[in-house]
């Protein structure tokens, strides 16, 4: 998939690929969804009060 998506070589796309390999296919939702939320939006902190 990942190659596919290179040999489009769409302007401005950014492809970070990992594997998850000490996940299951249960468990690997909650990792993926968090790691690919910090790819998009950056780490975010939340601000002191």
């Amino acid at each position: 998939m990942v190659e596919a998506l290179r040999s489009r070589r769409h302007r401005g796309l950014a492809i970070d690929f990992r594997i998850h390999a000490d996940e299951t296919h249960r468990s690997v939702f909650s990792t993926a969804l968090s790691k690919g939320l910090r790819s998009v939006f950056g780490e975010q902190r939340p601000e002191a009060y």
